[in-house]
């Protein structure tokens, strides 16, 4: 037995837990719920339109859902369609390992069909990115930008950091407060990022000074900030490239394993939890950093507008 809180933190502690109402609402995500009940709906009628309305074990659930992937295959459904699927089965009916033979399926479906995945920007292209929208007069742009690629971070992070969750060391450096974020609600506690780059660092500093905490970075909406993504990509000439917002999450840790040749630092920084997603980002970004992915002009205009913020190794 702990120690006996006093009369108030019991109280505080029931109101608290009254807010937060049952655990198991918190088994996933309010958003998730209602995309497993989505896909869960299609299932239930797909059901009673095959005449699969008879089920009484989990063998015969899982033949059934092998028959619904094999479907969702032919009809050109995407992939998250039939893992979704899946998900919302074990979530509803509270079961796990009862499927394998499904699970298997979308192994297959995986092999079969690798994900498209977003190419890393470089360090280049990355500074002739925020040096665009900084010479058009969009310095939260270009801020957001440098620091979701030298912080590796989400792009949910990068459209919802506020200036009172950023601050700055006598080392030039930036620390950002994450809190609850995709790993930090798994593992239950808050994240942080960090900035060390000194041209990243001075350019936050300048940005939020005398803003107000809950200003927020990119100082648009979500929606606003990846459509200007898009447009920078334009002005640029990479959209052929396939990038999205994405890379700047991987093109920042494919910079700074080049950098540090350290795979713990990189897990360590990204908040990564499977050595082998991070490890397979990395391969993949540090061969495509590698290759001839520009022309000559390309390049040469990409080096110019990022020589705007000086030196690109630093």
């Amino acid at each position: 037995m702990g120690k006996r809180l006093p009369p108030d933190d019991v109280q505080a502690r029931g109101a608290r837990r009254r807010t937060i109402g049952r655990l198991g609402r918190h088994r996933v995500e309010r958003q998730v719920e209602v995309r497993y009940l989505h896909h869960a709906y299609w299932l239930v009628l797909w059901l009673q339109m095959t005449g699969n309305t008879s089920i009484v074990s989990w063998s015969q659930m899982d033949m059934a859902l092998e028959e619904y992937i094999e479907m969702c295959w032919d009809q050109n459904a995407a992939l998250s369609v039939a893992t979704n699927t899946l998900s919302a089965v074990q979530f509803f009916l509270k079961t796990k390992n009862c499927l394998k033979n499904s699970w298997k399926l979308i192994g297959i479906w995986r092999m079969k069909e690798p994900p498209t995945r977003s190419p890393p920007l470089t360090v280049t292209m990355l500074r002739a990115l925020a040096a665009l929208a900084a010479v058009s007069g969009d310095l939260g742009m270009a801020a957001s930008l440098m620091t979701g690629f030298e912080a590796m971070l989400r792009t949910g992070e990068i459209t919802a950091l506020v200036a009172g969750n950023v601050a700055f060391t006598n080392d030039c450096r930036a620390i950002l407060s994450l809190g609850f974020t995709k790993g930090g609600k798994r593992r239950g506690t808050p994240e942080f990022g960090v900035v060390d780059c000194p041209i990243t660092t001075s350019l936050l500093r300048t940005w939020l000074r005398g803003k107000p905490a809950g200003f927020l970075v990119c100082n648009c909406t979500a929606a606003s900030w990846r459509a200007k993504f898009d447009q920078l990509l334009q002005r640029l000439e990479l959209t052929s490239r396939g990038f999205r917002p994405y890379s700047l999450r991987r093109g920042g840790a494919t910079a700074f394993f080049l950098r540090t040749g350290r795979m713990d630092l990189v897990l360590e920084r990204g908040r990564w939890n499977s050595t082998a997603t991070a490890k397979l980002y990395i391969n993949e970004g540090a061969s495509l950093a590698c290759g001839d992915m520009l022309s000559n002009v390309q390049q040469s205009n990409l080096r110019s507008l990022a020589s705007l913020w000086g030196s690109t190794s630093s």
